[in-house]
């Protein structure tokens, strides 16, 4: 419920968004909410919920996507989706708030909108459909931020080994 993808279903629904298909990776208890919302809209052939998936299977998933959404997420997570987005070179749309703040600048490498609004939200996906250039920006952007901040697996792994490397030349040093 937190993640607010009522309000994507919602969007289907609209006029003009009707070539625009929500694909829902993962399981959860708001699942069987959605899909209902989605038939009682009459947009349910166009919400796929695909399930769970391995993690190694989400970046061939992603490039299939054309934006990733983030309508609403805590106030107090990093989202591990958010880096795989942008890694993915995909436009995002994410909540204006402060935790994501840190990893995304608002119209360089994302899209931000107040948390839960679903007006704002329209609008950033209006402007991402009929923009395949800011799409194709906001991609880039987003790659080229999430490998300068080094939010990636290598990156991640690297640091890991890192600090394996100076734990064994501690250990390895004389005593003193």
């Amino acid at each position: 419920d937190w993640h607010r993808l009522d309000l994507v279903i919602d969007l289907l629904a609209l006029p003009g968004l009707e070539g625009l298909r929500l694909v829902i990776i993962g399981e959860g208890p708001a699942g069987e909410g959605l899909a209902a919302q989605a038939l009682q809209l009459g947009v349910q052939h166009r919400v796929h919920f695909p399930g769970s998936r391995r993690h190694d299977q989400i970046p061939e998933l992603l490039t299939a996507f054309d934006v990733a959404l983030m309508p609403a997420i805590n106030a107090y997570a990093s989202a591990l989706k958010l880096h795989e987005y942008m890694a993915a070179t995909l436009p995002v749309i994410a909540p204006d708030q402060p935790n994501l703040h840190e990893v995304v600048t608002n119209g360089e490498s994302a899209l931000l909108v107040p948390s839960g609004d679903a007006v704002a939200l329209e609008a950033a996906v209006r402007s991402l459909v009929t923009n395949p250039e800011l799409r194709s920006e906001l991609g880039k952007n987003a790659a080229r931020q999430i490998e300068k901040l080094g939010l990636t697996w290598r990156a991640n792994g690297e640091r890991v080994v890192k600090c394996a490397q100076q734990l064994i030349d501690e250990r390895d040093k004389p005593n003193r």
